[in-house]
């Protein structure tokens, strides 16, 4: 019993001691793979940060886009990229700590309107702005922006690109669409558009508003006689002759082959008539050359004013057409007025 006990005994704590050392050997290693696991994420992570901070600044760097760094509490810059100075013609070293971002736009207003969007929710898109360029010319660019913390003070990291041939171009269109390619005036849809916002306008304000319609008198013979391109001579000096003698204000619309309309903002008969007139005696005094002689450009017209608050534009331009018939039906080469009272 006794050798029983002993090898028992023995044999008890020889073995618990063979598995504790195993248990703190396991552990050991467990901790050192622990460890061994986790430096190796750190330096993963640390590499990828490390991509990743290179990939963005690569991207700032060779962006076509104008991109800028500055201070929102003074708009001082802190860094730009090459696209900056391609966009508008100041190098790193002119730009960086020289001025404030303020000094490229050229309505300070709509830089205060970004840095309240900014204030408020933190980024900024497609705001459409005008800059200046070094050389002094204006451009108009898409600017996004986000607000950036670096070194525990706010900046704004901004995105222009430069759609100054985009907004041309898309001027261009809408010139095309509202205007005659030939005399280079109002087309009828846009005459029609901009009569309608001024009558609005001036039965708001409780101002006078004049339109006349004018025909080119035997604008036919003239064609018939020198051919069209004489005719086309003839609408392109008549409409010459209007813009000479009108107000800038005024809008004139060829509303149809040979027939114009103009519109007089705060205009009443008589003011618009002594405008009409003038016109008509310059054109008596300055014949159009075509070949080796000339031709006279004569016009009849009507005139009507704006009545009261139910007035349209349809109400009115009816008018003025019955006082061009009646000057038609007078002899022509002479301008009557349907004058159905002003404002009061």
């Amino acid at each position: 019993a006794e050798l029983l006990g002993a090898d028992f005994g023995d044999s008890i704590y020889a073995g618990s001691a063979v598995y504790s050392g195993g248990l703190l050997a396991g552990l050991a290693a467990s901790l050192l793979w622990t460890f061994g696991l986790v430096f190796m994420v750190n330096r993963r992570l640390s590499a990828d940060i490390d991509t990743e901070r290179a990939n963005l600044q690569r991207i700032f760097a060779i962006s076509p886009d104008a991109t800028v760094i500055s201070r929102l509490r003074d708009g001082m810059v802190v860094d730009v990229n090459q696209g900056f100075s391609r966009i508008t013609g100041y190098s790193r070293q002119e730009a960086v700590g020289q001025f404030t971002i303020a000094a490229l736009w050229v309505d300070p207003e709509e830089r205060d309107t970004l840095v309240q969007e900014l204030q408020s929710e933190g980024s900024c898109e497609n705001l459409e702005a005008g800059f200046r360029r070094k050389d002094g010319t204006a451009i108009t660019g898409m600017i996004s922006a986000r607000l950036l913390d670096l070194h525990g003070e706010q900046h704004i990291i901004s995105i222009a690109r430069d759609i100054s041939e985009r907004k041309r171009l898309e001027e261009e269109l809408q010139r095309q669409a509202s205007t005659d390619f030939l005399t280079g005036v109002a087309n009828r849809r846009q005459f029609l558009r901009e009569t309608v916002r001024e009558i609005a306008r001036s039965q708001r304000h409780r101002q006078p508003l004049s339109v006349a319609l004018l025909d080119i008198d035997h604008f036919k013979d003239i064609n018939d006689t020198y051919g069209h391109s004489a005719g086309d001579d003839a609408l392109v000096a008549f409409v010459a002759t209007l813009r000479e003698n009108i107000r800038q204000i005024d809008v004139i619309g060829r509303v149809g082959g040979d027939e114009f309309a103009v519109m007089f903002p705060n205009t009443d008969a008589v003011q618009a008539l002594q405008s009409l007139e003038r016109c008509r005696e310059v054109l008596a005094e300055n014949p159009m050359l075509i070949g080796d002689g000339s031709v006279l450009i004569r016009f009849t017209g009507g005139i009507s004013t704006l009545a009261d608050e139910r007035d349209t534009v349809d109400t009115i331009l009816a008018r003025a057409d019955l006082a061009l018939y009646a000057a038609k039906h007078e002899g022509r080469d002479r301008i009557a007025v349907n004058d159905s009272g002003a404002v009061p």
